[in-house]
């Protein structure tokens, strides 16, 4: 499988259509978003037939964004240190 040079995955999330437009050159980025696809915009495919690049749109809970060390929401003291 080739994948391109530059390889970046970039999601964004549209407030007013309530769902998220992905684009990746990366490959097991690649099979994720096309499993969770709503809609596939575009591919581009190698020479062997292996995808290279996706855009689609995602449903509503393709996309899930979680916080870093297990925190599930940020509070007033996040990252404060007992003194």
């Amino acid at each position: 499988m080739s994948y391109r040079e530059d390889q970046e995955t970039i999601l964004r999330y549209d407030r007013s259509e309530g769902r998220w437009f992905a684009f990746s050159s990366y490959g097991p980025h690649i099979q994720k978003i096309e499993r969770l696809a709503e809609k596939i915009v575009s591919v581009e495919a190698d020479a062997n037939g292996n995808l290279i690049e996706i855009e689609a749109f995602l449903g509503k809970k393709g996309v899930k964004i979680g916080w870093p060390n297990g925190l599930d929401e940020l509070s007033e003291n996040a990252g404060v240190m007992d003194e």
